[in-house]
């Protein structure tokens, strides 16, 4: 959970966490005034996330580390880049629901974000 509180406004981001790893895409944001009287909600909640997969968390096979590797090998111009935000999330939008490295790397003022599937190693795209 993330709390922004700015003059006008605060806003309260709740992240959706499954196994103990976010979602990648799950998260509502709730706007409220300066009374506290909400505003806005808005964001995206997969149902049934726990029942689809059977109840068991996936536990990675690839590193991190190796999944840096793997995008430095798919796109060599990111060699010289560091990720900016490296985050194991499950993708809700993949069969299976599968665990995956997200790598966001900065380069030339664009981001680029690569997975890796954290049990094949393979990109996806």
């Amino acid at each position: 959970m993330a709390i922004d509180q700015g003059t006008a406004s605060t806003k309260v981001t709740l992240q959706r966490k499954l196994f103990k790893h976010t979602v990648c895409g799950d998260q509502l944001v709730v706007e409220l005034d300066q009374t506290g009287v909400v505003q806005r909600i808005s964001g995206t909640v997969h149902p049934g996330l726990e029942e689809k997969r059977l109840g068991r968390p996936m536990y990675p096979a690839v590193s991190v580390e190796d999944a840096k590797r793997t995008a430095v090998a798919y796109d060599t111009s990111l060699m010289p880049f560091k990720p900016i935000s490296e985050v194991s999330c499950y993708l809700p939008s993949r069969n299976g629901i599968p665990l995956v490295h997200k790598l966001t790397y900065e380069k030339d003022g664009q981001l680029i974000t690569i997975m890796i599937h954290s049990m094949t190693g393979r990109i996806i795209q």
